[in-house]
């Protein structure tokens, strides 16, 4: 008899055409709550707790929520060993989920059947939360579905670390503007997170649907992002900003010359650093325009420094690191070296940017996203207009590069870290987090 029900089942499920694919997932929304009595607890959902920026900030939010709530950090990946962080279930193999991930790869419906999380409804941690705070939900774990089932009867927050919630797929739309007019005739499909069919216009109707009802407090580390949302999501109620926030003790300036005697770095240099995961091979952070950059300069008397990749550099002037997961090891590099080179292409509010800052490094970054925001042009850094030539970018440093003994680089210096002290360090962030938990537990 259960072995005739099985292919019953599957006859029924595999009739499902792709089209039906997410109205049948709208039927989630549906689902009844049976939550216990609730407490001043939070429970956050992001991709993975250590890697990236987006990981970095929802983990020490989290992190810090313990000493004032009961706070349980679920992710996609999990990598720390701490008892409060759990990896997300993922769904059992059966005819649905077969046809589930069918659809999704064939369809072009992205992440949607990604429907594991839908069991945290069963978790008595769960349960007893008031507060439901979303980070990433893209990176093949989340599916935009649960959104208004996870978030039925709490308190929700969503930080948005980029621009998946206002495309039908990519993190980040760069140039592109097709997300104003709800997307579709996609130029990017490869774009992380790609995907093999254009459904990006269909992508964003049910996404917006799903948000829309689930109508989440947004925050936004950038103002830049926070007036894309509200153009994005005109009926969203509550859309603000709480800037990125960076250690600034163990973000601090140092003795160049004795820091590049304990990291092997010449002392007759002028030192150009970039940091970026995968270094000059990523091409979201402008690692083309350095290879580039690096290729074509003749000055002898600099030297760049590159943090992220795996080989070693074969130019004469170019010294290459690994990943340094280490912050106070990453810092003293900061520290050693003389100007950040970051000519990124797609961002929102970098913490590289701000880590820099606070060792008193000055920074040459692209003038896109959150980064105006940050640094005022020649005052506490140096801006170059978005998408530049390689030309652009290298004339700035040039002229950085003919400033470096002069009073006005040192006083750029100076007020690089004052501004990360005085706007964006962990402590001020983690308090606007924190007054905005409180607000919520307040509320009735």
């Amino acid at each position: 008899m259960k072995v005739f029900f099985q292919k019953l089942f599957s006859k029924i499920i595999y009739r499902i055409r792709p089209e039906d694919f997410p109205r049948l997932l709208a039927l989630l929304s549906y689902l009844p709550v049976f939550y216990r009595e609730r407490n001043e607890s939070i429970i956050t959902i992001n991709t993975h707790d250590q890697s990236g920026g987006a990981s970095k900030i929802a983990y020490q939010i989290a992190n810090n929520s313990r000493n004032f709530f009961q706070s349980s950090f679920f992710v996609g990946i999990k990598k720390r060993k701490e008892a409060w962080i759990y990896a997300l279930p993922a769904m059992r193999e059966n005819a649905l989920t077969s046809v589930l991930n069918h659809h999704e790869k064939e369809g072009g419906w992205l992440d949607f059947s990604k429907l594991g999380a839908l069991q945290l409804r069963k978790n008595n941690l769960f349960k007893k939360a008031s507060i439901v705070h979303f980070h990433n939900l893209h990176g093949y774990y989340f599916s935009y579905a649960l959104l208004p089932v996870l978030g039925k009867g709490k308190k929700v927050v969503w930080t948005l670390h980029d621009d998946h919630a206002i495309t039908g797929h990519c993190s980040f739309t760069m140039q592109c503007a097709r997300w104003k007019v709800g997307c579709g005739s996609c130029p990017s499909l490869e774009v992380y997170p790609a995907i093999q069919k254009d459904t990006t216009k269909e992508l964003l109707y049910w996404k917006k649907k799903w948000i829309n009802q689930l109508n989440p407090i947004i925050v936004s580390p950038s103002q830049w992002l926070a007036d894309r949302v509200k153009l994005s999501y005109p009926n969203l109620t509550d859309i603000r900003v709480i800037n990125n926030g960076i250690d600034t003790d163990i973000f601090v300036p140092g003795d160049k010359n004795q820091l590049r005697e304990e990291l092997h770095l010449p002392k007759d240099k002028f030192l150009v650093l970039f940091v970026a995961e995968f270094s000059t091979d990523n091409p979201f952070k402008g690692g083309e325009i350095v290879r580039e950059v690096i290729r074509k300069t003749t000055n002898e008397s600099i030297c760049f420094i590159t943090i992220g990749a795996e080989h070693k550099s074969v130019h004469p002037h170019h010294l290459e690191f690994p990943y340094i997961s280490d912050e106070r090891e990453l810092a003293k590099l900061y520290a050693a070296c003389d100007v950040l080179f970051y000519p990124t292409n797609a961002d929102n509010f970098p913490l590289v940017v701000l880590e820099a800052m606070a060792c008193g490094l000055p920074v040459i970054a692209s003038a896109i996203a959150g980064i105006p925001e940050i640094i005022q042009d020649n005052k506490n850094g140096f801006l170059v207009e978005g998408y530049s030539e390689v030309s652009k970018y290298e004339n700035v440093l040039q002229h950085v590069f003919e400033l470096r003994d002069t009073p006005k680089f040192l006083e750029i210096m100076h007020k690089s870290r004052e501004t990360v002290l005085e706007k964006y360090s962990l402590s001020l962030m983690l308090e606007n987090y924190q007054a905005l938990y409180r607000s919520l537990l307040n509320s009735k």
